[in-house]
């Protein structure tokens, strides 16, 4: 495991100490490198002495008044096999003002497909003192339009030719789109690093373990389609989706690797696997390489909306309530018999509602629910806990709703609170979850987690009422508004207020993986 990337210097510091201009890649002086714990890449012209054992890769000519593009683009491939290693790395000059500057922005127009004078921008913002040397980046248009790949940066090809960008944009010739199981150790190794890639970028970032174990199996069991992206004959990327035509897919994984992605680039992409295998009605954030501007652009051109959820945890040794249920409701353990109870409650609470959405793969409602329930008894999303979860009854029997918990890695899940919406705004939910929470305590769990999706108010409110707390996110997520009717802060119809301060709130779905 490579050591972690050094604290982020304040720009107020001086000229020579490190300052993190993206996700563990570092610009900074000479005297920067001494302690660094990664990849040193020096970039003083030839014959000047670097202090330290690092790769020495000059970014300019003094003689011929020139920066050196062979170097910069070696500096930028170096950049990127280390990140994708996942080891830090420090570029640096006498100083960190004018030749590491020069090199960390090439690695930016590379690596995300902006321009020389946008990455100049970025450094700027977190490393001010820098200089444009304007002599060096004379005619820059010349020096950045070539690109290494087809469909490059900025959308010029490397005949010069602009690409397509827009919905119905052709695959650059260089890309094609192949089974995964043309080459199982590379779309293993590329879902891995798309699966790294993402937890990187949760807030704070995530250990991608878990995920990569589910996404392993996934593909080595044939539950997850996809495809894999050839530049020429390297496999550069893949695309992963579950899901149906029919309802829409949801893509768990688009993916290029750094300096082969574009927003060009991943915009054919994303054409062509929609058009061969869509429609997406899901779709992740954070595409690798790819700046969240050019993301956005992308994806709200093609008809889809953000959205995002949130990981909540009970703080360790908060007081929970003891409250009698509400008249009229008994409160019991899930029983081996409750199955179709179950599934009964999940599709009443989820009929309108965003979340069902997010999880659905059967245009039969009750069919659908009858699935997912059964996936959540039999352990999917980790091992079923029947003595935390809980079921309420009305007094002649009648099964109002239930709340199930299931084992995650880190502990107990909240996977499910699904209540009947003609008793929802009653109060009925916050029993269950206490009554739920109350036997976790008793067996002394000391993690209980759920997540929710952000403007689920009424279930904002009932978990912060309870105590739980943001810990993860929000992460954000694309979905298609033409396949997805509803919106994420309009989950439900209105239903009456409930004691609690929540408008019904009995609907929320959770998942481990």
């Amino acid at each position: 495991m490579p050591p972690a990337p050094p604290p982020i210097r304040s720009p107020t510091a001086g000229p020579a100490l490190p300052t993190e201009i993206a996700p563990g890649v570092f610009v900074g002086g000479r005297a920067a490198a001494a302690d660094f714990p990664g990849l040193r890449v020096c970039v003083l012209d030839a014959g000047e002495d670097a202090g330290v054992p690092s790769e020495r890769l000059p970014v300019y000519d003094p003689e011929e008044e020139r920066p050196l593009r062979e170097n910069l683009e070696k500096i930028a491939t170096a950049v990127r096999d280390a990140r994708s290693r996942g080891e830090p790395v420090l570029i640096f000059c006498g100083h960190g003002v004018r030749r590491s500057p020069l090199a960390a922005a090439w690695y930016l127009h590379r690596a995300e497909g902006i321009s020389l004078g946008a990455a100049y921008d970025r450094i700027e913002r977190v490393r001010p003192f820098i200089e444009r040397p304007e002599q060096w980046l004379r005619g820059s248009g010349a020096l950045e339009a070539p690109s290494v790949v087809s469909g490059g940066p900025d959308g010029v090809r490397s005949n010069g030719s602009a690409t397509a960008s827009g919905p119905g944009a052709t695959m650059p010739p260089a890309l094609r789109l192949v089974p995964l199981s043309d080459d199982r150790p590379a779309a293993e190794r590329l879902l891995t690093a798309a699966v790294e890639a993402r937890a990187r970028g949760e807030v704070p970032p995530q250990d991608p373990a878990p995920a990569i174990a589910w996404a392993v199996e996934c593909l080595r069991s044939g539950s997850i389609e996809g495809r894999m992206v050839r530049d020429a004959d390297v496999p550069v990327g893949v695309v992963a989706w579950e899901g149906t035509p029919e309802l829409g897919r949801r893509i768990r994984a688009i993916y290029l690797e750094q300096g082969a992605g574009s927003a060009d680039r991943y915009a054919a992409l994303f054409d062509l696997a929609e058009r061969e295998f869509g429609p997406f009605q899901i779709v992740p954030a954070g595409w690798n390489g790819l700046a969240r501007e050019a993301e956005a652009e992308l994806l709200r051109s093609r008809g889809f909306a953000r959205y995002a959820r949130s990981e909540m945890r009970l703080p360790f040794g908060t007081p929970l309530p003891v409250e009698p249920a509400p008249p009229g409701v008994r409160i019991r353990a899930v029983g081996p018999d409750d199955e179709p109870a179950l599934a009964a409650h999940h599709a009443a609470a989820f009929t309108g509602h965003f979340d069902s959405y997010l999880f659905r793969s059967d245009p039969d409602r009750r069919r659908d629910s009858e699935r997912s329930v059964r996936e959540m008894l039999a352990g999917r999303w980790g091992e079923f806990l029947p003595w935390a979860s809980t079921v309420a009854e009305s007094e002649d029997g009648g099964s109002l709703g239930s709340c199930l918990f299931v084992r995650a890695p880190f502990g107990p899940l909240l996977i499910s609170l699904q209540v009947d919406p003609a008793v929802q705004g009653r109060g009925v939910g916050r029993a269950l979850t206490l009554a739920s929470l109350h036997a976790l305590r008793a067996r002394g769990e000391s993690i209980v987690a759920l997540n929710v999706t952000e403007g689920n108010e009424p279930a904002v409110r009932l978990y912060t009422s309870l105590g739980f707390v943001r810990t993860i996110g929000p992460s954000s997520e694309w979905y298609s508004e033409r396949l997805v009717p509803v919106r994420p802060d309009r989950a439900a119809t209105r239903r009456p207020r409930s004691t609690d301060g929540s408008r019904g709130g009995a609907a929320n779905r959770s998942r481990s993986a």
